[in-house]
């Protein structure tokens, strides 16, 4: 593999980069970087989490043993992918610890989705379940299934996802390497045309590892 960038181009004068460096916004622009350097980048306007780095939010670690452990679900139904996620927050390293997850495609019985989640973290104490689901699955989950959960805040969608955002911004999440929807999504989750909501794709559903 051969990669040059314009400064290596020997019939890009001084005038013809500087050319190149305006028209594409500047050499801190994604497009200058991806175009002109051979950088592979992805486009900062459309993606949910900008910052997002595997190379630094990605890596193997063991939750301490004094952590709370929470599972927030965004139930997905007959149109989304369904994805828990085991968290909790390391006082000692002021993160958000993404510890494992859970995810299904869309029409899989709420029987299944709970028992899996039941089953594989059984011996884990759950403090707290969040769960963001239509409302009459809420009342299927407490009276079938005798889960103890609570309903997330959904006041301000956008400040939530600003706040996630500049949490990867701070380097203050870690994601283990096992969590590969959640990391897929955290890389590749992108906002809709308008960024009124989160797309959909067929891999990441409606960026419900990211929600």
């Amino acid at each position: 593999l051969y990669s040059y960038t314009i400064y290596q181009d020997p019939l890009a004068t001084p005038e013809i980069i500087a050319e190149a460096i305006k028209d594409s916004g500047g050499v801190d622009s994604d497009t200058f970087k991806r175009e002109y350097l051979n950088i592979v980048n992805r486009n900062r306007s459309i993606v949910i989490i900008p910052d997002f780095d595997i190379k630094l939010d990605v890596e193997e670690f063991a939750t301490p043993s004094t952590i709370n452990l929470e599972v927030f679900t965004d139930w997905g139904g007959v149109r989304d992918l369904t994805v828990s996620l085991l968290m909790g927050y390391d006082f000692l390293g002021g993160r958000d610890l993404v510890i494992d997850e859970i995810w299904h495609r869309a029409n899989t019985p709420t029987d299944d989705i709970v028992k899996a989640f039941k089953e594989k973290w059984a011996s884990h104490h759950i403090k707290r379940h969040v769960i963001d689901a239509p409302g009459q699955l809420y009342v299927d989950l407490q009276a079938k299934h005798k889960l103890t959960f609570v309903k997330p805040q959904k006041d301000d969608w956008e400040a939530s996802i600003n706040n996630t955002a500049n949490r990867f911004t701070q380097r203050k999440v870690k994601i283990h390497p096992r969590c590969a929807l959640t990391i897929q999504t955290c890389q590749s989750g992108v906002f809709n045309k308008n960024r009124t909501d989160f797309d959909r794709s067929i891999a990441l559903g409606h960026m419900d590892a990211v929600a």
